[in-house]
């Protein structure tokens, strides 16, 4: 249903993936 799921789709999760971690981890460790 969506192929740009399987490159684009990746690539945009990792990215989101990695800001939310380090938006936590600040927020954790101050």
């Amino acid at each position: 249903m969506e192929p740009r799921s399987g490159a684009g789709g990746v690539r945009g999760g990792h990215a989101a993936i990695r800001e939310l971690a380090l938006y936590h981890y600040k927020c954790i460790v101050g």
